[in-house]
């Protein structure tokens, strides 16, 4: 029997189709998954960086000059700018 004889020979499974179909099904829920929390990341991080940056003073000093982003930089700067005091009240 030759190589090309055992491979037209090859049973296929009835319910081949509805694996390839699961399989698909489970594949796409990945992708969606993983562009989900790929999205979710970017934006947290995004988040993160926007918070450390608006609290360097040089970086806020010249946020604040821009017109919509200042309101936002003096909102989200902890502590408000002010001088941190070192001794008792």
């Amino acid at each position: 029997m030759t190589g090309k004889e055992r491979y037209d020979n090859i049973e296929i499974p009835s319910q081949l189709s509805d694996v390839i179909e699961k399989a698909t099904q489970r594949g796409r829920a990945h992708q969606r998954n993983r562009r989900l929390f790929r999205g979710t990341s970017t934006l947290v991080a995004a988040c993160a960086a926007l918070m450390i940056a608006v609290n360097i003073p040089g970086v806020a000093m010249a946020l604040s000059d821009v017109p919509v982003v200042g309101s936002i930089v003096k909102v989200l700067q902890v502590g408000g700018g002010e001088s941190v005091r070192t001794g008792p009240r």
